[in-house]
């Protein structure tokens, strides 16, 4: 035995001797898990490689004897193994279940046994069973296979501390259990809490055959473990990334259902040999980064004196425990000394012990100053409702959050609202606020009514003043009125295609239909005709003209009717007597929105009427198809003309003073209509012209426009 070896094993036992730590009520301590103390038992593993199969059906595998030839030398060179291979035609299903309880037998009470398996195997489509296909296995005969359960029964059967079978292959997941969390701190305890108890624990690829390197990973992880102890679960997050990626199935590493399972889990031991290289290794790495100091003072102990008590010491690679004031006895020659806890700086020194010269070391741990690296972020956005996201990142927004710096693009939206896509900056260590203001969508247009363009809020002039004609009616007092909401008004007027799509898709009859007509206008006298509604208007009529003769009762119907099957995205209205006046004058202070008079080529209305200065025109014989003439200032189709419009109010007397968004009385007899139509002389389709007709009548000079309301 090399001194060097000596060094680390006579280190464990006095300082946990120095320590007095007792584990699980029994005298072990960390250097009896060292394959030199004797108390470790002995390690066996049945290496299982098939690579073709005696029925040609059986599809071969690439490279199973290889992979598990290279897995098996791995655990007898670093873990002191001993190995027995079966190999393509010699792991027959009497030979595999034959090894299996033999190799139980040699590893005895105190030993560890691994079950390795790299062939064909397959699971049922429930997943509930599982199989390995031996050398002599016939392809869809169960009876040839080797069951899971039949493989965990001959396991439950060993008597021996620990089993581990690693399946590079199908394994059902019925037969696994529980799996253990790592601590959030490993050291002796935990090596040696679980090594003493029994285990029976299984690892599985998830493929029905070899493919994704399971065996090539975990045989590179375990060759390359520089650790002297290392868990079943530590490999297992040391190598899970590895062999995830590709697999069929999610790999599975767990505690065996059945099989006699008591707590405990495999630990693999690096044998003296392989310590000792990476002892080498590790002080030739330390004097190429300037580690090694000249020698100390003399002694057979090394006396550390730690700055945190809680820190954790590692002395040649052997977790040695937390302390503050530790005496170490080691071999003399060269040593290093690692103590490490989290939040502060690393303390890493080589060593020269001389013989009989004592040695004073001082790991003085710093703290490490960790520099802020995020900032929180408000953002505030118009309207408060807006929805906010990021883009490229799954994280929700939150008022205040906290964010690394950097940059970040955020999406804010918002029903009637144009999105804004941005790029916005977070410094760090400050509260980043940023402004978000969207912008109104200025027109919604809707699949089958068309297109409704903002009105945004303001204030008007509603009604005329005394002088403006002789024909000015005396409930058009003038007053102020502010709209403080914005709202979207219907281009055109509704048009006959789309009052038919409403009665064909609600199977509505409107009241002139079911009742006794609708009234015309014969001679210039209004005449009731049962004959008459909106289908039979009175005079030729196609898709594209507004619709007339309906009632505003049949409106309710429609506004009913579309709300509901809109289920929430929008809300329509007729509009209130002050909107439709607010959108007619588009701002204008004159009579029209076109000014002091009226033209033919303006609008759809009688001009075979003298009104003062204003020229005459020829009369209408019906209504036009809509869009036909100008839009006003707004954007607006036959605010003037073509046909009068239901507004929501009831006809009543204006208030006195300024007002706000006014709805007219709560009661009344007759519901009003604005205008003026096809049949209306000039005077008669002025903006602030008022009439109004009984909500169950209709008219062939009247109809309606919508609005919808954000």
């Amino acid at each position: 035995m090399s001194k060097k070896c000596f060094s680390a094993m006579s280190v464990a036992l006095l300082f946990c001797a120095v320590m007095a730590q007792t584990v699980f009520g029994e005298e072990k301590k960390i250097g009896d898990m060292d394959h030199r103390s004797g108390k470790l038992g002995s390690f066996h593993a049945l290496i299982i490689g098939i690579d073709t199969y005696k029925d040609g059906k059986i599809p071969d595998v690439k490279n199973a004897t290889r992979d598990a030839a290279e897995f098996g030398a791995v655990l007898k060179r670093n873990y002191g193994f001993s190995t027995q291979m079966l190999f393509n035609g010699k792991a027959t299903k009497d030979a595999i279940g034959n090894a299996i309880k033999s190799v139980g037998s040699r590893a005895g009470r105190n030993g560890s046994v691994v079950i390795f398996f790299a062939g064909q195997g397959m699971t049922d489509a429930s997943g509930a069973r599982g199989f390995w296909y031996p050398y002599d296995a016939k392809a869809g005969d169960e009876t040839t296979y080797l069951a899971n359960e039949a493989v965990q029964a001959m396991v439950a059967e060993m008597k021996t501390r620990s089993v581990l079978v690693i399946s590079d292959s199908a394994y059902a997941d019925t037969y696994f259990g529980s799996v253990h969390k790592l601590p959030d701190e490993i050291d002796e305890r935990y090596y040696l809490g679980i090594y003493k108890k029994q285990g029976r624990w299984g690892f599985s690829s998830g493929n029905d055959s070899p493919r994704n390197r399971f065996t090539d990973v975990i045989t590179t992880a375990l060759a390359e473990n520089e650790q002297p102890q290392i868990s079943l679960q530590e490999l297992y997050e040391k190598v899970k990334p590895g062999i995830s990626a590709g697999a069929r199935k999610p790999p599975r590493c767990r505690s065996l259902r059945n099989a006699g399972d008591q707590g405990g889990l495999p630990v693999f031991v690096l044998v003296p040999a392989i310590l000792k290289k990476i002892e080498d290794k590790k002080l030739l790495e330390a004097k190429k980064d300037g580690f090694l100091n000249a020698p100390l003072e003399e002694g057979n102990v090394i006396s550390l004196v730690v700055n945190v008590a809680d820190a954790l010491i590692v002395f040649d690679g052997a977790v040695m425990g937390k302390g503050g004031v530790v005496k170490i006895a080691a071999m003399p020659g060269n040593h290093l000394i690692e103590v490490k806890k989290e939040g502060y700086e690393p303390f890493k020194r080589a060593v020269f012990l001389k013989k009989e010269t004592p040695l004073a070391v001082t790991a003085d741990l710093k703290k490490i100053v960790i520099k802020p690296t995020k900032g929180t972020l408000t953002l505030t956005v118009q309207p408060a409702n807006a929805e906010i996201r990021f883009t490229g990142i799954q994280v929700p927004y939150t008022p205040g959050m906290s964010l690394e710096g950097g940059t970040y693009q955020v999406e804010v939206s918002a029903p009637f609202y144009e999105n804004e896509t941005r790029d916005i900056s977070v410094k760090v260590s400050e509260n980043n606020v940023h402004t978000f203001s969207l912008n109104p969508l200025k027109v919604i247009h809707h699949k089958t009514l068309g297109n409704f363009i903002l009105v945004n809020p303001g204030s008007f002039i509603m009604g005329s003043p005394d002088k403006e004609s002789a024909m000015r009616n005396v409930n058009e007092k003038q007053h102020t009125v502010t709209l403080t909401r914005p709202f979207y008004l219907q281009e055109h007027e509704m048009t006959v295609a789309q009052w038919s799509w409403f009665v064909k898709s609600a199977n509505f009859k409107s009241e002139a239909e079911a009742g006794d007509g609708s009234f015309v206008l014969v001679d210039y006298n209004w005449e009731k005709d049962s004959e008459y509604n909106w289908r039979v208007p009175g005079f030729t009529q196609n898709d594209k003209h507004p619709v007339t003769c309906v009632s505003w009762n049949d409106t309710q119907a429609f506004v009913k009717w579309i709300n509901k099957n809109e289920k929430g995205v929008y809300t329509f209205r007729l509009p209130t007597e002050a909107e439709w006046e607010y959108v007619c004058r588009a701002g204008s202070k004159d009579r029209f929105s076109f000014g002091p008079c009226l033209l033919k080529t303006q609008a759809n209305f009688d001009g075979n009427s003298k009104w003062e200065n204003c020229p005459l025109g020829e009369s209408s014989k019906g209504t036009v198809e809509i869009g036909k003439y100008p839009a006003n200032a707004w954007g607006f189709f036959d605010m003037h003309g073509n046909v009068m419009e239901w507004c929501q109010d009831w006809l009543g007397n204006y208030p006195d003073g300024t007002v706000q968004d006014p709805v007219g009385p709560q009661t009344g007899t007759s519901r009003v209509i604005r205008g003026g139509g096809w049949t209306s002389y000039a005077y008669n389709s002025r903006s602030a012209k008022r009439y109004s007709r009984s909500p169950n009548e209709s008219y062939s000079d009247t109809g309606f426009r919508l609005v919808i309301e954000p």
